[in-house]
């Protein structure tokens, strides 16, 4: 089976439409929260989170859109497809994917930062870093897409894919940000948890800084699933396209590569709203809080008191 033929199974593309969807409601619902309730936008790294799902969402429409014109194109019997047709019908998905990467690198050395000083961490809490992050990581994004434009073959491709629609010089810059990304992607990650397994480890410190560095561990505990479902979206395929260059696996790779990752990326920003909503501390309590308010009936499952600071709102799940 080539990838034209995976392309053109109907359970396939009804799969990307159902996970599109999931991920475009559930991170549209994730940035409610965030407007809901100011406090979630109070810290840098949750600004970054926000981001993050706003990207997700943008894959979470291209996927659909993908899954829509993979099932038209089928039942049209095309087997022939335009190259800048098929990069405006990739154009939401690759723009996610191609944002969220930068963001990807900001956010790991935020988690370094913060589990190396927690406490200054916490005292230079700035907005600046993830605004910049954010605004570098659209730049960086449109550049691509313009870029992938520029001398595009006019010969028809046989699977409406972004990888197969690429020149070889757009490939081999992809190629090489791919390659840059994961070396960052894995030295972070790995630089900010030997520096929590150091912290863990060290003397107790005073009574703020026991706080503040729980509190930075339990996030980095967060965004190091985060950063997994990344890895396993964008790195994975580097490492397929790696190894198709080294030991001569044929042209289709790179087109095999990119449909593993146009599923996987949809795949993440459905599993990173499922992380966000009951694995990070601040938008589970937000989260449980519009429950209560606006589902009478979550009140079985969930016993939550609120005060009129939202800072002392205690959530606890009910043990059945």
């Amino acid at each position: 089976m080539n990838s034209n033929d995976i392309d053109r199974i109907l359970a396939v593309n009804i799969f990307r439409i159902v996970i599109g969807i999931f991920t475009f409601i559930g991170n549209g619902f994730l940035m409610y929260l965030f407007y809901k309730f100011p406090r979630l936008r109070n810290s840098q790294a949750n600004i970054m989170l926000f981001f993050l799902s706003f990207f997700d969402l943008t894959i979470g429409v291209g996927t659909v859109y993908r899954g829509v014109y993979a099932i038209y194109s089928t039942s049209m019997d095309m087997l022939l497809f335009d190259r800048m047709t098929c990069l405006n019908v990739n154009g939401f998905q690759s723009f996610g994917i191609s944002a969220m990467k930068p963001m990807i690198i900001a956010i790991s050395i935020d988690r370094c930062l913060a589990v190396f000083k927690p406490v200054r961490y916490a005292k230079n809490d700035s907005k600046t870093f993830p605004y910049t992050a954010a605004v570098i990581s659209v730049v960086y994004s449109i550049v691509n897409l313009a870029l992938s434009r520029i001398g595009l073959d006019s010969a028809p491709i046989n699977v409406c894919s972004a990888g197969a629609t690429t020149t070889p010089w757009n490939s081999m810059s992809s190629q090489i940000q791919s390659y840059i990304f994961f070396v960052l992607l894995i030295l972070f990650y790995f630089l900010a948890l030997t520096m929590t397994i150091i912290r863990l480890k060290a003397a107790p410190g005073t009574s703020n800084e026991r706080r503040q560095s729980k509190a930075q561990i339990k996030i980095f505990l967060t965004v190091s699933w985060v950063l997994f479902t990344c890895f396993l979206a964008y790195g994975v395929p580097t490492i397929l396209n790696w190894a198709g260059k080294v030991f001569d696996l044929g042209p289709d790779i790179s087109s095999y590569s990119a449909i593993y990752s146009g599923f996987a990326s949809g795949i993440m920003a459905a599993i990173n709203v499922y992380l966000y909503l009951f694995k990070h501390n601040e938008i589970h309590r937000c989260f449980m809080l519009w429950l209560s308010d606006n589902i009478p009936k979550s009140s079985k499952m969930f016993r939550i008191s609120k005060t009129t600071n939202f800072s002392h709102t205690r959530i606890s799940a009910i043990v059945f």
